[in-house]
């Protein structure tokens, strides 16, 4: 969208179905981004080796989360490593019923990671992790993929010492909820920093219409999903609506904006980077 715009070539939108160009317009735009290294060392002794599949959505429209899951790596003793030949993981292809090539990345992904002999395959994004988990089980005796929560409560991850004053809806993506099963733990990281409150709410485990492609190829029966999201998060009562999938991000950001509610919404490991940022702001004054 933003080379689209960049070099004036809006005109190609028109060659799109009514539906999808409403939905490619909404698309944030793209911001000058420093690209990722390819190794970041844990902050003091290395007990884990993780790869982290960067992601193409997360790649280009949330590049703050990529960091933010690296920082709170390193900050639990791993070592991430991100490789720049990586490819797509293969989960849109797969929603779009190309199972043949999604297993083409995915095996051309597991041949490079497999060089660097990594403990633990790392995703940020529910939709990704859903459709790894679900590879490697056909095609390996023990998966080593984990979603970010999953795998800082697994691992023990540190408990930040400074305090947030923040009201978070959690909203349970359904490739995390459904797919992996992952309720608990991206909640046990955000009540574990002080000062965290969240806030229930009515069907926090509802589809919110993103599902994968599910807005592109059913747009109205996604928009109903979306209404009945939106309508039902407590927004006079919250400062962030926090979910782990980046499809969800753009759907229920989209629909908060629709209504006129100026909310944020970020995945649970920002607020986490945000609270061990704090403490080195604090040891600086």
């Amino acid at each position: 969208v933003s080379l689209v715009n960049d070099f004036g070539l809006n005109f190609l939108f028109r060659f799109f179905p009514n539906h999808t160009q409403k939905i490619l317009q909404k698309l944030p735009q793209t911001k000058p981004f420093e690209p990722l290294q390819e190794f970041y060392p844990a902050k003091t002794q290395t007990s884990f080796r993780v790869v982290l599949l960067e992601g193409c959505v997360a790649k280009y429209f949330f590049n703050s989360t990529n960091l933010a899951t690296i920082k709170v790596l390193t900050e639990n003793n791993c070592d991430v490593f991100v490789p720049k030949n990586q490819n797509c993981c293969g989960s849109l292809h797969n929603h779009n019923g190309e199972s043949e090539l999604a297993n083409e990345l995915a095996f051309a992904n597991e041949k490079i990671f497999s060089k660097i002999k990594p403990d633990f395959i790392v995703t940020n994004s529910a939709g990704c992790g859903s459709f790894l988990k679900e590879f490697y089980h056909k095609n390996s005796p023990e998966t080593k993929v984990r979603d970010i929560c999953e795998l800082l409560v697994e691992i023990g991850f540190r408990k930040p010492e400074t305090k947030l004053s923040l009201r978070i809806a959690y909203h349970d993506a359904c490739h995390l909820v459904h797919g992996q099963k992952i309720t608990k733990q991206p909640r046990e990281i955000l009540q574990t920093i002080d000062g965290i409150e969240l806030v229930n709410f009515k069907e926090s485990d509802f589809c919110c219409g993103s599902a994968g492609i599910y807005n592109v190829l059913q747009p109205e029966l996604a928009q109903q999903l979306l209404d009945r999201k939106i309508t039902n998060l407590p927004t006079e009562k919250i400062d962030f609506v926090a979910t782990g999938n980046p499809g969800c991000t753009l759907q229920i950001q989209n629909g908060l904006k629709s209504y006129g509610l100026d909310l944020q919404v970020v995945h649970p490991v920002e607020i986490l980077a945000k609270s061990y940022e704090g403490e080195l702001l604090q040891k600086q004054n």
